[in-house]
């Protein structure tokens, strides 16, 4: 922006720095009071902590956290796969070379 002078600048600076802190403030609370007690009940024999920095550390990062949902060990080595044309399919072209010259 061409009409932003330093004073802006620093303003904007300040204001997310602050939001910063307080998201960091309610994440500790959060923390600190719903999700620890809970986990340390659910593993009595481990001892739980989360310092600050980690906390600051996930709030800085939160926009590239994800989710996967996954089977489970058991589902894994349970599960007879189904060998489909489709995934055979699949695996054929995640395996191809785009660069194989045909052998004639």
């Amino acid at each position: 922006d061409m009409t932003a002078s330093t004073e802006w600048y620093v303003q904007l600076q300040s204001i997310y720095k602050e939001q910063a802190n307080a998201d960091v403030n309610l994440m500790t609370q959060i923390v600190n009071q719903e999700i620890l007690p809970k986990k340390q009940q659910q593993h009595q024999q481990y001892r739980l902590e989360l310092t600050e920095d980690d906390i600051a550390n996930f709030c800085a990062n939160v926009y590239s956290v994800g989710h996967m949902v996954t089977r489970s060990l058991e589902e894994e080595f349970n599960t007879v796969p189904s060998l489909d044309d489709e995934l055979v399919e699949e695996w054929k072209m995640a395996l191809m070379d785009p660069y194989e010259v045909p052998i004639h």
